[in-house]
């Protein structure tokens, strides 16, 4: 899925940008996994997000192993996971 970033989202590096692109799914607003991208201007190929399944499952049954928070996850090929006071998984 490709998502558009308005011509006057402003973007530097992936450490200093004005808006986001923000995926939730899960069974409540307590339980659920997130990815989040900075967006671009326009069309960029970088505002492109493939969520790959079989990782979150793969997350998931990890997760179902211990009763600690999950902390951030990189997705394998992606940008780097952007440093957040997020508690929540990435993709």
């Amino acid at each position: 899925m490709y998502v558009w970033g308005d011509s006057t989202f402003y973007y530097r590096d992936e450490n200093d940008y004005d808006a986001a692109f923000l995926l939730r799914f899960g069974l409540d607003s307590l339980n659920y996994y997130e990815y989040r991208a900075p967006l671009r201007q326009g069309w960029d190929d970088l505002n492109e997000v493939v969520v790959q399944f079989s990782d979150v499952t793969a997350l998931k049954q990890g997760r179902d192993s211990t009763t600690t928070i999950t902390p951030p996850v990189p997705v394998p090929g992606d940008r780097p996971v952007p440093p957040t006071g997020s508690a929540a998984t990435h993709r």
